[in-house]
């Protein structure tokens, strides 16, 4: 390419053509451009060798003009055309090869396409490095590492953090485990970042499960085997790149997975006495006629963790999913009637049939919108008082042939309710305030049905503070047999 001092030259020179028989002066050849690399030469052995991520600058100059673009290549055939002066590449090693020494190539282009006969040229000692991963675990503290639940039904959730020196797209896909390192793998996606297994038979001993991928749920496709029920499982991770290196196995906690023996959950959502308030609804249950059913402890923490509770709502509304009835009871309504809120759609949209027992303290919003999928409207406003139940006073039923409840002993806070609409009472209760009998809405206990069936009944008042008459297996019939049908 022509300087601009010659192109000025020449100009002059034609202007003056006609006092000459023709032009004067020889053109000069274009002269091509020379390249250059910011590195000329490596020497690296071993570790020492690069990551298969590299990242490679170049410059070039042209004695007789401007270099518009440079072309590159790994084989020194085939060329590709950039105006960039540095790049990320990543290296695809041989299947199967450790290391690789990588040929990099490239050469200026100057206006006029004349490419830099002799290329800069830099061979790269290339290593593979494996890939890396690690189980997300729920979130814990320095001082409280965090962790699956010690218990649970066969339905699952994990998530893993992914990487890979050598760049993400060196990695091929995830290895997922159940029990057993040396089974077949089950390749996961490296796209996912999360997986769910859920039981296809959670009353077996040993379970084929569904694989769900990420937020979405996608399926996996098919069927794996190895979960255990009624036994801890401990569950693995590892990463596979494109070469074929793999990172060390994760591993889970030893997690407890029970096995589903009916179709019936009771849900124990209290943190203290917890036995004690379950071993309450096992045993009028049973003197009910009530003989078979599952639980799970909601509410129960080792240090700063749930045992049983999933991780997560979505998971936790697949094991509630699980059954057709729930009886659920607790000391701590904004705890318990969100958590339902937020976990019972499926169960609930499936058909279930749920039974609520909790205590509303005094101070709870009486619209709170965790109410607003049970049958209360919204409950009683004491402004400013606070509602109880002497010793021995009664709670009337509002259907005939059930029986009349009654307080062993003073209750110190009670909150009654206003119906939804279409909403059936089923006891109201005989209540005080400071200032004396109280003659307002005193509905403590109403049922919802769905269709002619019962789908929800609440009580405001945990059912053991109104065993005063020692009449409860009576009264869990009525509500347990006759209304839900449990057996």
């Amino acid at each position: 390419m022509k300087s601009l001092y010659q192109i000025s030259a020449l100009l002059l020179l034609l202007s003056t053509a006609g006092c000459h028989s023709g032009m004067v002066g020889d053109e000069h050849e274009n002269l091509p451009p020379e390249t250059y690399s910011v590195v000329k030469e490596i020497n690296r052995t071993g570790e020492e060798r690069f990551v298969s991520q590299i990242e490679i600058q170049w410059w070039g100059d042209d004695p007789d003009g401007v270099v518009k673009g440079y072309e590159f290549s790994i084989d020194n055939q085939t060329w590709h055309f950039t105006k960039k002066q540095d790049s990320l590449f990543l290296v695809n090693l041989p299947e199967g090869a450790d290391t690789f020494d990588f040929a990099f190539y490239v050469r200026a282009v100057d206006f006029y396409d004349l490419a830099d006969p002799t290329p800069a040229k830099v061979v790269y000692p290339v290593k593979n490095s494996p890939p890396q991963i690690s189980f997300d675990k729920p979130i814990g503290t320095s001082s409280s590492p965090g962790r699956w639940p010690k218990k649970t039904f066969p339905v699952l959730q994990f998530k893993w953090l992914l990487s890979d020196p050598d760049g993400f797209d060196n990695i091929d896909h995830i290895d997922f485990f159940i029990n057993d390192t040396s089974a077949t793998p089950i390749p996961i996606d490296k796209a996912y970042t999360s997986l769910t297994l859920k039981a296809d038979q959670p009353e077996s001993p040993l379970s084929d499960c569904s694989i769900l991928l990420g937020s979405t749920l996608k399926p996996l496709g098919q069927l794996v085997s190895g979960l255990k029920t009624n036994a801890h499982n401990v569950f693995y991770l590892r990463a596979v790149d494109k070469v074929g290196a793999s990172s060390a196995f994760v591993a889970t906690d030893s997690i407890y997975v029970k096995r589903k023996v009916s179709d019936v959950l009771l849900v124990n959502a209290y943190n203290s006495a917890i036995e004690q308030r379950e071993n309450f609804f096992t045993e009028n249950l049973l003197a009910a006629g009530v003989q078979n059913f599952d639980t799970m402890r909601v509410n129960e923490v080792d240090g700063e963790y749930y045992t049983q509770l999933a991780v997560d709502n979505t998971t936790q509304s697949m094991i509630f999913g699980m059954f057709k009835a729930m009886i659920w009871f607790g000391e701590d309504a904004p705890y318990t009637l969100t958590l339902a809120q937020r976990s019972c759609g499926e169960f609930l949209n499936n058909g279930g049939k749920l039974f609520v027992s909790v205590f509303f303290s005094s101070s709870i919003d009486p619209l709170s919108t965790y109410l607003d999928f049970t049958p209360i409207d919204s409950l009683v406003d004491p402004q400013g008082a606070v509602f109880f139940m002497d010793k021995k006073a009664e709670a009337t039923p509002q259907i005939a042939g059930w029986p009349v409840i009654s307080a062993p002993k003073i209750i110190t806070s009670t909150r009654p309710f206003y119906p939804s609409f279409g909403v059936e009472p089923l006891y109201k209760a005989k209540l005080k305030t400071a200032a004396g009998d109280w003659n307002g809405e005193s509905v403590i206990m109403a049922k919802k049905d769905n269709n002619g069936q019962v789908q929800f009944i609440i009580s405001s008042i945990e059912l053991y503070r109104l065993d005063g008459e020692n009449n409860m297996p009576e009264l869990f019939t009525k509500i347990f047999k006759e209304e839900m049908g449990l057996n």
